[in-house]
């Protein structure tokens, strides 16, 4: 058998998968097909032919390594199973170490000097976008995913239900598979107030009626992925600022330092 055939065969095991993951397990099993040779008979992957393929690869990071190891390490899991698992090639061959960075959240005045920088130079859409993350914590494949009927009014809670990615796929539930509610406070709340008149009554077709909150001006519909907020219109105000650069995600670590320093319990 050929590692190309085993390759395929693996991927397509993975059929329950959210099409997100397996959309990357595709780019990763391309990857080695290239890299080892779809046409290499399996027998002939021995260890040290492994050890030296992967090690003398100039990968882009440790991360990038590692999360490709992953659908590897599936691939020779399928053909080497049972009693034949202690003949696996791949066995002894490691991670690279991840340096785990600390959380690293903009100060209340980097904050609000950020968002009033985003509401001075671009669309209205576009600052209640980064309003409601820096006073909700949500990931940006939530915010993006989210609809009118998530929102309950009474409870002033946010339902996080589902999340939006790779190439603007859905699936139910959030990074961590789990729903739950996160409080809508008034800043957050100003946030859909200035969405309402661009997206409120706009028609769908689902079962709730319910139209996506936020929305791309440039396109007028709603966000694809969290790319375009960073590239457009994050990253430039933090140049035009002068403050040191932070990930976009750092919002969520904005908000729960924010949330820690007036007393919330963690």
């Amino acid at each position: 058998e050929t590692f190309g055939h085993l390759a395929d065969m693996w991927l397509e095991s993975q059929g329950r998968l959210a099409a997100a993951t397996k959309g990357l397990y595709a780019t990763a099993v391309r990857f080695w097909k290239n890299l080892l040779g779809a046409d290499t008979l399996i027998k002939d992957l021995t260890h040290k032919l492994l050890a030296a393929r992967i090690g003398g690869y100039a990968w882009s990071s440790a991360k990038t390594h590692n999360n490709y190891l992953i659908a590897l390490r599936g691939i020779m899991a399928l053909e080497y199973r049972g009693t034949a698992a202690a003949g696996n090639p791949l066995t002894g061959i490691e991670n690279m170490p991840v340096i785990k960075k600390l959380p690293d959240p903009l100060t209340i005045d980097e904050r609000d000097t950020i968002l009033a920088d985003i509401r001075t130079h671009y669309d209205e859409r576009v600052y209640a976008y980064f309003l409601f993350q820096f006073f909700t914590g949500m990931r940006p494949e939530e915010t993006i995913a989210l609809r009118w009927s998530d929102i309950d009014r009474k409870r002033k809670t946010i339902r996080v239900q589902r999340v939006r990615t790779y190439r603007g796929s859905e699936r139910d539930g959030s990074k961590t598979n789990a729903e739950r509610d996160v409080d809508l406070l008034p800043q957050a709340a100003q946030a859909l107030q200035i969405m309402k008149p661009h997206t409120f009554m706009l028609r769908v077709d689902r079962d709730d009626g319910s139209a996506d909150i936020f929305q791309n001006p440039v396109t007028g519909r709603p966000w694809h992925d969290e790319r375009s907020q960073r590239d457009h219109y994050w990253r430039p105000s933090l140049k035009r600022t002068g403050i040191r650069w932070r990930r976009a995600y750092n919002t969520r670590h904005t908000y729960a330092t924010a949330a820690l320093m007036t007393g919330v319990p963690p």
